[in-house]
């Protein structure tokens, strides 16, 4: 009988902890950087590989080695250190510039990408901030998606108090909206930038948020939803991408706010009305779905069918 051939026999990396204890056994094939294992052993120890030291013999391993043969390796997890002024801001400046191999260096100090400005510098104040920005909120309002890669991998912190999605909305740089689907894609909580977009009547962004699968009748602290928004804004682009991705038109938000209380109680009264031009059938169907009251008489109403205002049906010119 023909000898069996036996099967390859894998060669594994051992990875220990300073303990000694056995972390991981990855097979060698899997892998080819000490970059590479790092990012493999980040989920294992709970930390990026920023933090991690792998040492063979007494020697740290740089990230650019290559792994040959069946090694037995240590893990060291060293803890941020406590940075300087100078430090946090050579960050957040790398950050919004871009700087994809000065802000490796500095991740791996290692530096907590969550730190933030003590003050803003001198040339940059974005309008409207009140608080300093963490280094992931400069690089994705200035559209750097490397340098958003490589804070995302350093767990950077996505909640509200450090990354704020509606911010990327208020901007006109060409990769906003790619900024915006990476953060989106990184579970960052979208809040209501939904709202905020539809009463801008920024149809790209809310195509991404619509995309990544935001709540479409998400009602903002005033309890009105986005197509409210955009219907009391003007915004007919973006009342057509709502109700096309299912938004539920309702005369009263979900709170029982009406069109004119809900205008009244926002303190809108003074803000002009605007008009958008509908086709008259969908504005029939528009209407009947909303169920808004008939404020004028019939043949008033058949003058004036082609407009629909924000805030209140428009009136037309007294005789």
């Amino acid at each position: 009988m023909p000898a069996s051939s036996s099967p390859c026999k894998l060669q594994l990396l051992a990875v220990r902890k300073v303990s000694g204890e056995l972390l991981a056994e990855v097979p060698t094939q899997e892998l080819s950087t000490v970059r590479a294992l790092k990012q493999r052993l980040a989920s294992l120890c709970d930390a990026a590989r920023f933090r991690q030291r792998l040492l063979h013999d007494g020697r740290v391993l740089e990230d650019d080695k290559r792994l040959d043969g069946p090694l037995e390796l240590q893990l060291v997890l060293l803890n941020f250190i406590n940075p300087t002024h100078e430090q946090v801001s050579e960050m957040v400046s790398a950050s919004r510039r871009g700087s994809v191999s000065e802000l490796e260096e500095i991740l791996s100090r290692p530096q907590d990408p969550n730190n933030r400005f003590v003050e803003f510098p001198e040339d940059f104040r974005p309008l409207g901030a009140l608080s300093p920005l963490s280094p992931l909120q400069m690089a994705a309002n200035f559209g750097e998606l490397d340098a958003m890669r490589l804070l995302l991998e350093a767990r950077a912190d996505i909640g509200p108090a450090h990354c704020r999605i509606t911010s990327l909305i208020y901007l006109r740089q060409h990769r906003s909206l790619d900024a915006m689907k990476l953060l989106l894609e990184a579970r960052a909580d979208a809040g209501n930038a939904l709202s905020t977009a539809a009463a801008l009547g920024k149809a790209g962004a809310v195509q991404v948020l619509l995309e990544s699968g935001v709540e479409k009748d998400l009602e903002d602290n005033h309890g009105v939803t986005p197509l409210l928004e955009a219907c009391w804004s003007g915004h007919a682009h973006v009342v057509h991408l709502l109700l096309a991705a299912g938004a539920q038109p309702a005369a009263c938000s979900k709170k029982g706010i009406c069109y004119l209380s809900a205008r009244r109680r926002r303190g809108l009264a003074q803000i002009p009305q605007m008009s958008i031009q509908l086709p008259a059938d969908l504005v029939s169907w528009y209407l009947r779905r909303l169920r808004i009251p008939r404020l004028f008489s019939v043949s008033r109403w058949s003058r004036a069918r082609h407009r629909v205002a924000t805030h209140q049906l428009a009136k037309p010119r007294s005789k």
